[in-house]
């Protein structure tokens, strides 16, 4: 029975292996070292930061850490869940 099924997935043909060339280790390629002015501007990217980013990133950070903070320490909705659980008693 399952002979007659057609095949889903399509016969594989072989295909020749790429060689990579003996100098250089799989997965590494040539690419040239940067020049003396790329390697100054990449510098004065990441080391030289502009003071309204700094203030941006501290500003995010702080409220962040708030709302981290609020979330951790938050126990309102621990004391209503509680209430639930428990079946008020009748008083006598």
């Amino acid at each position: 029975m399952s002979d007659h099924l057609p095949a889903v997935v399509p016969p594989v043909t072989t295909t020749q292996a790429v060689v990579s060339s003996p100098e250089l280790p799989p997965g590494e390629s040539s690419v040239p070292s940067p020049t003396a002015e790329q390697q100054y501007v990449a510098d004065r990217v990441f080391t030289d930061p502009h003071p309204a980013a700094s203030l941006l990133g501290i500003l995010s950070s702080a409220m962040l850490l708030r709302d981290v903070a609020v979330d951790t320490f938050d126990t309102s909705g621990d004391e209503d869940e509680e209430a639930k659980e428990k079946p008020e008693e009748p008083e006598a």
